[in-house]
Formats: C-alpha cells, sequence, structure tokens
C-alpha cells in the first residue's frame, strides 16, 4: 500500500509542478504540446518497451491471453450496461453514444501505466499494455463510430489508429520466441 500511496503522491506532485511552473511562466504554452509528446511517444513507451525486456516466461504468454479474452468479454459487458443506462435513463438519441463510450472506456494510461507497475511489477504492466491494446483498438473503431454516430468522419491512416499498439509491441514477437 505505501508504495501505490508513495507513486501517487509523486504523481501529483509532478502534475502540480507542471501547473506551478505553467502559471509562472517558466514552461510557456507553447511548450506544452512539446512536452505531451515526449511524454505520449517517447516516455511511456519507453516504460512499457522496459518491462517487455524479460525471459520468456510459457505463464506470461497464457497470462496474455487470459487477459486478452478478459478485457473483451470486459468491454462487452460495459457495452450492455451502456445500452441499459441508455434505455433506463431515456437518453436523446443524439447523445447516446456518447454514454455507451463512457460506460465502456476509461482513461487509463496516464496514471494506470505508473500505478500498474508500481503493484504489479513488471509483469504487471506488461500485461497492463496488452490490456490497453484491445482499448485502443476498440476505442478508435467502435469509440468513434459511437461518438460521431452518423457523421462523415475523415479517414485515420494506419499510422495515427495503431500508434500507441505499434510503439509498444514492436518488441513483442521477440518477447515469445
Amino acid at each position: 500500500m505505501y508504495i501505490v500511496l508513495k507513486n501517487v503522491v509523486i504523481l501529483f506532485v509532478l502534475i502540480f509542478l507542471g501547473y506551478f511552473l505553467g502559471k509562472k511562466e517558466i514552461i510557456h504554452n507553447h511548450c506544452a504540446p512539446d512536452l505531451s509528446n515526449f511524454l505520449v511517444k517517447v516516455t511511456l513507451p519507453a516504460t512499457v518497451f522496459c518491462s517487455m525486456i524479460r525471459p520468456f516466461e510459457k505463464n506470461l504468454l497464457s497470462d496474455s491471453i487470459w487477459i486478452f479474452v478478459i478485457v473483451i468479454i470486459f468491454h462487452l459487458l460495459c457495452m450492455s450496461i451502456g445500452f441499459a443506462v441508455i434505455k433506463v435513463c431515456r437518453i436523446p438519441l443524439l447523445q447516446r453514444g456518447v454514454w455507451i463510450f463512457v460506460c465502456m472506456f476509461s482513461n487509463n494510461g496516464f496514471m494506470g501505466f505508473p500505478l500498474a507497475e508500481s503493484i504489479y511489477g513488471n509483469s504487471g504492466l506488461f500485461l497492463m499494455a496488452i490490456a490497453n491494446v484491445v482499448s485502443n483498438f476498440l476505442i478508435f473503431y467502435l469509440g468513434v463510430k459511437l461518438l460521431t454516430g452518423a457523421q462523415s468522419v475523415g479517414k485515420l491512416s494506419g499510422r495515427q489508429l495503431f500508434y500507441n499498439i505499434i510503439e509498444i509491441h514492436k518488441q513483442q514477437p521477440r518477447q515469445f520466441l
């Protein structure tokens, strides 16, 4: 419990520090997108990549498959709950997709990855990356459809659609050899 509390406190101190540095204009607004890109495109994939540097373990492979299946089932159950909520609450047609989306998906990347690593170690972080593949895939396919409804959405390139998945899993085939 102490490890989790320590890591959550560190994350919030860093968030507060970023806010403070922005307010005092030590870090300017035009730098924020660069820092955000650095976190999302460099540090997060590097952390997950480091969790994958390990010798092959059969139980990790079976756990990965189980996590993959369980997360799919979990999202289907959450989608069912979303459909029940929109019926019970009589949500207007234009808002239904948003309600289902909110029932199905969470923002688990920012604090989820560091917490998974602090609680479960590298194996937990690795398994969370596997679960995140399913979530990202569903968000960018089903989620976009839920949020846009019948509106036309411009085409997403394969790189845009699978950016996180590609970055996280560049080394995964080597992992299971």
